[in-house]
């Protein structure tokens, strides 16, 4: 599948470029709900949101915030910071920060703790991908439209074509590191023949194009506001505020 999805990451914002996939063609049933009645507009929009989602390659993928292998150079400016205001700390003895200093990488994962929280508040991707994704559903598609892609994506062929939406960003990679595929060349292929019918250039510009320039958008002003909740993480009047309170609940004479 021709998508194209690439990431550049630094500490408060993501850089996407647009997904460039054609579209795909409308399947008529409607939608009903689990006693057989066909379902209001809102709630299969509902339907829609809930069965496509998670399939979006930016609400899934691994935040960098929490990445588990760290780069030494980044590791070293981390230590910096802790010496930085342990070296300023008033409060412990001299003892007591040799025992700070003991212990720096289980204060790292504290503040490495404050830092993910604090970057999922300020970066809920699954959160503006769905309210975004309700706004462009109802007012790009017809309720026909809505219920045949419902009717489409709750059977066999719609989850394998979730499957390669959600994974070809990431497949590719995957393959030259020797893994194996994460979908089939049969499941592409379906996916691919799905992504030619005419309503499938409307779920795509929704679902990538429009979505993913909102995404955009709204990292952009996140990061603008939220960048001093990051940086105050790691002043030395909180760093030495997580010292105080470690050697409080740890220290023995």
């Amino acid at each position: 599948m021709n998508i194209t999805f690439k990431t550049g990451i630094n500490w408060i914002k993501l850089a996407m470029a647009s997904l460039l996939i054609c579209g795909l063609s409308g399947l008529g049933a409607m939608a009903q709900n689990s006693s057989g009645k066909s379902l209001s507009k809102g709630a299969s929009v509902r339907k829609l949101i809930e069965l496509t989602l998670s399939a979006h390659p930016l609400v899934i993928m691994p935040k960098p915030w929490a990445a588990k292998k760290e780069d030494e150079t980044i590791k070293q400016k981390q230590l910096k910071f802790l010496d930085d205001a342990l070296a300023v700390n008033k409060e412990l003895t001299p003892e007591q920060k040799l025992f700070v200093k003991a212990n720096y990488d289980k204060l790292k994962k504290i503040v490495d703790k404050q830092l993910a929280d604090a970057a999922d508040a300020i970066f809920p991707f699954g959160q503006w991908a769905e309210e975004h994704l309700e706004q462009r559903y109802t007012a790009k598609f017809t309720d026909k439209e809505i219920n045949g892609l419902i009717a489409y994506f709750q059977g066999t062929d719609g989850q394998n074509t979730l499957k390669v939406f959600k994974n070809a960003p990431f497949s590719e990679d995957i393959v030259k590191k020797g893994g194996a595929p994460l979908y089939t060349k049969e499941e592409e292929a379906k996916a691919d023949k799905f992504a030619q019918t005419p309503l499938g250039k409307k779920f795509m510009d929704a679902f990538f194009s429009e979505t993913n320039e909102y995404l955009n958008a709204k990292m952009e002003e996140a990061g603008k506001s939220g960048g001093k909740n990051i940086s105050s993480i790691t002043d030395p009047a909180n760093l030495n505020k997580i010292f105080n309170q470690f050697v409080s609940d740890n220290y023995k004479k």
